[in-house]
């Protein structure tokens, strides 16, 4: 695909309502000398379905585009031999509203069809001028920044010059946004094409469907954007959850480590005392062995002593109460002074 040409201007400095001093001051106009039109676009916001052809020697009915015209006047269009612009009916004319910016031109872009390039639908555009007797397009870029999320677009601003000898021709201009310059001069081209296409003979026929086409298309490139952005939405929420559960499994793997750190010190603890029980177990069997101790454990007699003093004591009492005088109280009162 041909580079478009470019040339490099100065962004203006201010921007002014009207419209033809805004594209004047940006110098994206040709010369007065190399156009026909009135001062000003006029206010329309599609293409009529009548032709720009107005004369009586109209092209004529071939079906391919380079063939030669005939002496018929095309449908929609009245006969005419005046060269004063007023003549042409509006509705011949198939203008658009321009695009007013805000701003100043960030950087400029020029694109003349007759160059020569291997743009997409250019090279049907430039045989169908050819054929019209139309001179080729001139599509004029100007990047601006006027959207309230500081995002660049082109506006495209596309010349087809009329023609004021018979057949007459009057000039068309329209312009567009995209967002970037190659798929502006693209868009701006396809309309261009979709312009002169009902001037055709044979080919105006086809200008129903590819309207149609168009639209469909556009239709579905809407759809599909807004796809993409409710799936980028998903991403971006995913990426957040994603960001959550990383922010656990840290926490959980934290959790693990600090569980497994306790384990093993528990672990170690407890053979630590293992080890101390099964060496006093040792001990306790080596004293046993040598008879320094008593075993305590295994029997049933384990708190009852073993030594027989307590039957001398129960023997001094009953000595002592036999002796004692008949009928001697042994009970002592207690006294207590208040």
């Amino acid at each position: 695909m041909a580079a478009p040409h470019s040339t490099s201007r100065p962004p203006s400095a201010a921007i002014n309502s009207d419209d033809r001093l805004l594209l004047s001051s940006h110098n994206l106009l040709p010369s007065p000398h190399e156009q026909y039109s009135s001062t000003n676009f006029t206010n329309r916001r599609r293409r009529s379905s009548n032709c720009e052809l107005e004369s009586a020697g109209a092209r004529g009915s071939s079906a391919s585009i380079g063939a030669s015209p005939s002496a018929a006047t095309a449908p929609g269009c009245s006969s005419s031999t005046t060269t004063s612009p007023s003549t042409l009916p509006e509705s011949c004319t198939g203008l658009m509203e321009p695009i007013i910016p805000t701003e100043p031109f960030i950087q400029t872009q020029v694109y003349d069809l007759a160059n020569g390039g291997d743009l997409i639908f250019e090279r049907d555009l430039f045989a169908l001028t050819e054929f019209l007797g139309r001179s080729p397009p001139v599509f004029y870029g100007g990047q601006i920044s006027d959207q309230a999320n500081g995002q660049l677009q082109w506006l495209i601003m596309a010349n087809l010059p009329g023609k004021p000898e018979s057949p007459m021709f009057r000039q068309i201009q329209f312009s567009l946004r995209e967002n970037t310059w190659v798929d502006g001069l693209a868009h701006a081209l396809q309309e261009s094409l979709a312009r002169l296409l009902p001037c055709h003979p044979v080919l105006r026929h086809h200008v129903d469907h590819l309207d149609y086409m168009l639209y469909e298309t556009r239709s579905a490139l809407s759809n599909s954007r807004s796809a993409a952005n409710h799936t980028q939405q998903q991403l971006n929420q995913y990426a957040d959850t994603i960001k959550v559960i990383a922010k656990e499994r840290r926490t959980l793997r934290q959790l693990v480590a600090k569980r497994d750190a306790t384990i093993h010190r528990l672990k170690t603890k407890i053979a630590v005392l293992k080890e101390t029980i099964s060496t006093q177990v040792e001990q306790l069997q080596i004293l046993e062995g040598e008879g320094e101790g008593e075993d305590i454990q295994g029997d049933g007699y384990s708190y009852v002593s073993n030594d027989n003093d307590y039957e001398p004591e129960e023997e001094e009492d009953q000595d002592f109460h036999q002796h004692l005088p008949a009928g001697m109280d042994t009970t002592f009162p207690l006294r207590i002074d208040g």
